[in-house]
């Protein structure tokens, strides 16, 4: 079972994007570098965006772009899409991926980078790759830390796959480089306000502003109407002062599908009298200020408001909850306001409720704010946006802490309580990820120490349930830094604590020992029991992870005495389960099963229905150690409908790893393949190296026993290798007992000696005497047949 954190102890301090292309509303998988994915959410690769609706014009830079990719047989293709802005990039390369996705069947992938998003750093390619490679399903603890290695890897996933990547905004060749398909039958789309000169081996397509004739195709398309023919030459002129550019055309037509009665000449000659306001953005042409000045003056004074308030917003989207914080208004008044801009084409919908502004009509929004604002509007808009996210973020933090000690929800947010439960706060977190990064971000750039260490330790659960690790580890380094600034020792314990286990996940050990001795110091110095008692608790896991047992005994057994003299139950719970699971690794089997009935009666007393399936799976593995299957079996399918109803998908697959190893010894082969390769599946989709390995080593465990000998083989062998790189070194010696047992079946003596020999001297490394005898059997029986 794979050891994980829990309970941190308690401070006291404290996908998206779119472009608008020719004008349509595009959705945008997501920003992985920052999203709610994967090792933020961990599953299949995002899908592109939806079609653009009524895409037009660009026929023959479609035609181009169709023959170059799907003519190159064999051979990645790259592909860069470059122009001015809002001349229609991502429409049309968007168009094009749906065209081709047929051809590319193992996946496609959208990436927005990031050059000209006001408020947001472009992407950092090394921190992509390391996303991207999570989400392609690598462990976090196999991410190499170089640029150079983190390239090579992702390369070597796409080797041999049919993959295409659309890298929308891209800054330069060089952001680009690395995270470009080696050899395959992959496409690179590229977009870029930039011609990149040094990307090597790369086709290029400018794409100028429509001819007019498109153009005012478009323009009536998007409007619905019908050409007339009296205003052909008006709808010509009023394209051509668009400077052609489909931005400012869907403007337009938006205007024009919202007032029916509203004619062309009528719009064209007020259009042809409005200011340039836009000059400063550095986008050439009077008439994309026009379009947007138009629209703005189209405005109530009150959506006025609303619309600039929106340029402020720190992060990539928002929704009604954060306009509303913005505008100490409503969320009723902010959500309609916010369907009225959308109609007016001046916000995107992403999903329904959220939405952003395109980065052209953002800084016209700002420049707008900048001038008729006044400094302190700006500032209090701003920390009540701060206030609100800050207060939100605790309150689904409260939800997904597994131990409330019979406290309520915070109820900061003052416009309205957002998660009502553990699930909800969570999709919540998923949500808000990039824009909570970015307002700890925005805190630090300010100086704000104490709002950084306040928004990270509410992100804490969140960020160790989907990582990814290395870009925790950077946050909870940054929070342990605020909090010395400020002087804040327990918020500085807090962070070490947290630094601690995001260092352990990627498997510096070292290094998270010393934060945790360093945090547990001062928890004992300020006689902090729960902090201290969870800290030791942690140290104890560690001690497990690295096979040193006696140890971990005996950090378990003193934080086990310090949450009953505080009356901890639930704590308590989950310390007699990791002492149980020690006494399981010793052989100790009987006092195993003592703690997990321990563990599993408070559990229940507690109503802890996650608590107690891992303390049902816990027991069943001990009750099948000890020969009696079927008991065994009977609770981890038990252990296994809880997990199921509480949606803890990496309990799932711990529990069906070893409910197939129990089928396994019941001879139930095929059961056992089904649930072992369900576990494999959803392990994987989790990052979870150790409940992978699992599942792996006991598929080649059943394969074996099925006389597929040379399928179970490589699957041990696979297991081992996972093993060795999470430095689980009874793993490894298990597994090279079985590969032993293995090839001495299938008559491959050679194999058998050298693989018993290393399992014999792993196990005596670790002093379990009794899994040495057993390999030594194993070894008898191969020199006496």
């Amino acid at each position: 079972m794979t050891s994980r954190p829990h309970d941190p102890p308690q401070p006291h301090l404290v996908q998206n994007a779119t472009s608008h292309g020719h004008g349509q509303v595009i959705q945008v998988a997501g920003d992985l570098h920052q999203s709610t994915h994967p090792a933020c959410t961990p599953g299949p690769l995002p899908s592109l965006p939806r079609e653009v609706s009524g895409f037009t014009g660009r026929e023959d830079e479609l035609r181009s772009l169709l023959r170059e990719a799907t003519e190159q047989c064999g051979a990645t293709v790259v592909s860069v899409v470059d122009g001015m802005a809002g001349v229609g990039k991502t429409a049309f390369v968007i168009h094009a991926a749906h065209l081709l996705a047929k051809h590319f069947p193992d996946g496609q992938l959208f990436l927005r980078l990031h050059a000209h998003t006001p408020g947001q750093r472009p992407v950092d390619s090394s921190e992509l790759l390391a996303s991207l490679l999570t989400l392609h399903g690598v462990p976090a603890q196999l991410i190499p830390a170089h640029l150079d290695a983190r390239s090579a890897l992702w390369r070597a996933q796409l080797s041999g796959k049919k993959t295409l990547i659309v890298l929308d905004d891209a800054v330069d060749s060089a952001q680009i480089e690395p995270l470009l398909p080696g050899t395959g039958n992959c496409l690179a789309l590229v977009t870029s306000r930039r011609r990149l000169l040094a990307l090597d081996n790369a086709t290029s397509i400018t794409l100028a502003p429509l001819p007019t004739e498109q153009g005012v195709r478009l323009l009536h398309q998007l409007a619905h109407r019908t050409p007339e023919p009296s205003e052909l030459a008006s709808a010509a002129g009023m394209v051509r002062q668009c400077g052609n550019l489909p931005l400012a055309i869907a403007v337009l037509a938006g205007r024009l599908a919202h007032h029916p009665k509203w004619s062309i000449t009528q719009l064209a000659a007020n259009f042809a009298a409005a200011r340039d306001r836009l000059s400063e953005l550095r986008v050439p042409g009077r008439a994309v200020a026009a379009a947007f000045d138009l629209s703005y003056a189209a405005l109530p004074p009150e959506q006025r408001r609303l619309f600039r308030s929106l340029s402020s917003h720190i992060g990539p989207d928002f929704d009604a909850y954060a306009t509303a914080a913005l505008n100490n208004i409503r969320v009723e008044q902010a959500r309609h306001g916010l369907e009225l801009l959308y109609a007016d084409h001046l916000i995107d919908e992403l999903t329904p409720g959220r939405f952003r502004m395109h980065d052209l009509i953002r800084a016209y929004a700002e420049d707008r704010r900048k001038a008729e604002d006044t400094p302190a509007t700006r500032c209090r808009s701003l920390d009540r946006l701060l206030d609100y996210y800050q207060g939100a973020t605790a309150e689904a933090d409260w939800f997904l802490r597994q131990c409330h000690h019979g406290s309520s929800p915070p109820g900061g947010t003052r416009i309205g309580h957002l998660p009502q439960n553990r699930d909800e706060a969570l999709a919540w977190m998923r949500r808000e990820r990039a824009t909570l990064i970015a307002c700890i971000d925005f805190a630090r750039a300010q100086s704000d120490d104490a709002r950084v260490v306040t928004l990270t330790a509410s992100m804490a659960v969140f960020l160790r349930h989907d990582g990814p690790w290395p870009h925790v580890a950077s946050l909870h380094r940054a929070a342990v830094a605020a909090a010395r600034r400020c002087g804040a020792q327990r918020a500085e314990a807090h962070a070490s604590y947290e630094l601690a286990c995001a260092r352990a996940a990627i498997g510096d050990y070292q290094e998270a020992v010393q934060l945790h001795e360093r945090a547990l110091a001062w928890y004992q110095g300020a006689h902090d029991t729960h902090g201290a008692a969870t800290t030791l608790r942690e140290l104890g896991r560690m001690r497990s992870a690295t096979s040193d047992y006696p140890a971990a005994a005996r950090l378990q057994e003193q934080a086990l005495s310090a949450f009953r003299s505080i009356g901890d139950r639930r704590c308590q719970a989950v310390t007699l389960g990791a002492l149980g699971r020690v006494r399981d690794m010793t052989g100790d089997l009987s006092a195993a099963a003592a703690l997990q009935e321990q563990a599993l009666t408070l559990c229940r007393e507690a109503r802890d229905q996650a608590g107690e399936a891992v303390a049902l799976h816990d027991l069943g593995r001990v009750w099948s150690a000890m020969g009696d299957h079927a008991q065994g079996a009977e609770l981890l399918e038990q252990a296994l409908v809880h997990h199921q109803r509480v949606g803890d998908q990496g309990g799932e697959a711990t529990v069906l790893s070893s409910l197939g190893r129990t089928r396994r010894q019941l001879g139930n082969h095929e059961a056992a393949a089904l649930a072992l390769t369900r576990a494999r599946q959803l392990a994987s989709a989790l990052g979870d190296v150790h409940g992978e390995a699992n599942a792996v080593y006991g598929l080649g465990r059943v394969r074996s026993e099925s006389g597929d000998l040379g399928a179970a083989a490589q699957l041990i062998l696979e297991s081992a290798a996972l093993f060795r790189t999470l430095g689980d070194r009874l793993g490894q010696a298990n597994a090279a007992h079985a590969v032993g047992r293995v090839g001495a079946a299938a008559g491959d003596i050679s194999m058998a000696r050298e693989q018993l020999s290393r399992a014999a001297a792993m196990f005596r490394a670790l002093g379990d005497t009794e899994r040495e005898a057993a390999v030594l059997r194993s070894m008898e029986r191969l020199l006496t047949t």
